[in-house]
């Protein structure tokens, strides 16, 4: 099987689809989790979340909402079904090009070059 390496373009897909399949969120929340779930490895800012999910809703893939948060009106994201089918073939290649890497290293470790 030929493993196709997943365009780094999509991973900001993968990311957000990936917070949003537990429940709808408002951008400063979804950041919040990118920040937290990374342990600080991911520099997130509003700059780079906003266009990000903007582009997810033109492509059906997620949907926003007014709702009232701590008495504040925010526009709340939420993954759309076919979000949810892009995510799960997302994963799907993820895990298939992070395990041929794995393996790859694996066998140079063991200096089986």
């Amino acid at each position: 099987m030929r493993v196709e390496a997943p365009s780094l373009r999509s991973l900001p897909n993968v990311l957000l689809l990936s917070i949003l399949a537990d429940r709808p969120l408002h951008a400063y929340a979804i950041i919040d989790v990118l920040k937290e779930a990374s342990q600080g490895q991911f520099r997130v800012s509003e700059a780079s979340v906003y266009p990000a999910l903007h582009r997810l809703e033109h492509m059906g893939l997620a949907s926003s909402s007014l709702t009232s948060v701590g008495g504040r009106m925010r526009r709340t994201y939420s993954i759309t079904p076919p979000g949810r089918d892009q995510l799960t073939a997302d994963w799907k290649a993820w895990e298939a090009f992070t395990a041929a890497i794995a393996a790859l290293v694996d066998s140079r470790r063991a200096g089986n070059h």
